[in-house]
């Protein structure tokens, strides 16, 4: 399989998420092969120091990458190819030759603008090859969707419990503070929303602007208003999930939701809470020993 990371606007974490996939693919016993197309040629050095068994290759001209792909994707399980952080012809090669593109993309204007540009580059080799590379996105939705879809006409039928999985400690269980907060509030009568339990359905649903009719999954939190020891009244949240994955279970695509939000944040605090994906010094080595001396010491710290 050849996986491009690509997006025609640089400084998105493309080189940091093909490295970090080439050295998880190695730990879970796969082939890999990394193909740096970019110009900097920072992700080659980088997998040389930290991933030194994985064979690294540098393409650079269209026609290259056109020929040589195919030919590695045979050699190896997967292909990891590094695109530039432009949209230029050696792009449009990559998704060409590409089974899956991930388009990284930060909350901003400017990844938002130049994410519409990758997008039309990756619709123009789907339909030269057939729908080829194949794309999958789930959005989290904001409440405004409320104003569009009506999650309390969803027949009683069409909920199922959502049971979230529980995190097993792999290690010794660290000790906890005692929880108090849950006691002062009920002490003081302020009032509380307490979770009850969850709810998850589906419905399909066509945007305005769209011509295509997408799936939309609704979390229901089932919330308790209690003041001191008194309960008030329930309540309801929802939660809207729009997605293209007809095959996964709801309760499946909420979780991985999730958890891609959970790793959206804690990218969010690496870059500006300890600043570990900052380049401060002046050589590769240097830098590379900073983001990882201080990633470590967040982890450490969490």
């Amino acid at each position: 399989m050849i996986i491009v990371i690509a997006n025609s606007k640089g400084g998105v974490g493309k080189s940091t998420i093909a490295v970090h996939l080439v050295a998880w693919l190695h730990q879970q016993g796969h082939s890999v092969t990394l193909a740096d197309c970019d110009t900097q040629q920072s992700s080659s050095e980088w997998a040389k120091e930290a991933v030194p068994e994985v064979k690294t290759v540098r393409l650079s001209a269209p026609d290259e990458i056109l020929d040589r792909l195919p030919i590695l994707g045979q050699q190896t399980d997967f292909v990891v190819a590094d695109g530039p952080g432009s949209n230029t012809e050696t792009s449009r090669a990559l998704l060409l030759r590409a089974d899956l593109a991930i388009v990284p993309c930060k909350a901003s204007m400017l990844e938002v603008r130049a994410l519409a540009q990758a997008t039309n580059v990756l619709r123009q080799a789907q339909d030269i090859r057939g729908g080829q590379p194949r794309v999958r996105f789930i959005f989290g939705l904001d409440k405004s969707w409320e104003k569009h879809v009506s999650a309390d006409d969803l027949q009683a039928s069409a909920w199922q419990k959502l049971d979230r999985p529980h995190y097993h400690v792999k290690t010794q269980p660290r000790q906890k503070r005692k929880r108090v907060k849950e006691q002062i509030v009920r002490q003081r009568e302020f009032e509380n929303k307490r979770l009850v339990s969850e709810d998850v359905a589906e419905m399909p649903y066509r945007p305005v602007a769209c011509k295509n009719t997408y799936r939309l999954i609704v979390v229901r939190k089932n919330l308790s208003v209690e003041k001191g020891e008194v309960r008030l009244f329930n309540d309801y949240v929802y939660f809207y999930y729009l997605t293209n994955d007809w095959t996964s279970s709801p309760a499946e695509i909420v979780f991985e939701a999730n958890q891609r939000c959970n790793q959206e944040n804690l990218h969010a605090q690496l870059k500006g809470g300890v600043r570990a994906l900052q380049a401060p010094l002046d050589n590769l080595e240097s830098n590379w020993a900073y983001m990882v001396m201080t990633a470590l010491a967040w982890s450490l710290k969490a």
